[in-house]
């Protein structure tokens, strides 16, 4: 049995082996490079959207608020009694 051709022969079928892990790996990287590539587009379009929405949402609010204090401009001040003034001034209490 030749020694030598034996350890060659298991050092290149090492070497063949090494070879096809690095490639897999190198492939494995490659795809988590693209996967965290579609994931980082896809949370910056999510997060734009929820932005968008967020300030339409706030947009509401402060058009909602600008409506009430316009309301509450055109509208005189009254107490709150004043709507019961009238059963306070009735003529009778036996109703």
């Amino acid at each position: 049995m030749d020694y030598a051709a034996e350890i060659e022969r298991i050092l290149a079928e090492g070497r063949r082996r090494n070879a096809l892990l690095l490639d897999e790996i190198d492939e494995v990287n490659r795809q988590t490079a693209e996967q965290c590539r579609r994931l980082t587009a896809q949370w910056e379009a999510e997060a734009a959207e929820q932005a968008r929405t967020d300030q339409a949402a706030r947009d509401r609010i402060e058009d909602l608020a600008r409506m009430a204090a316009a309301r509450a401009a055109e509208r005189p001040a009254t107490w709150a009694d004043d709507e019961d003034d009238e059963y306070y001034r009735r003529k009778s209490w036996l109703v």
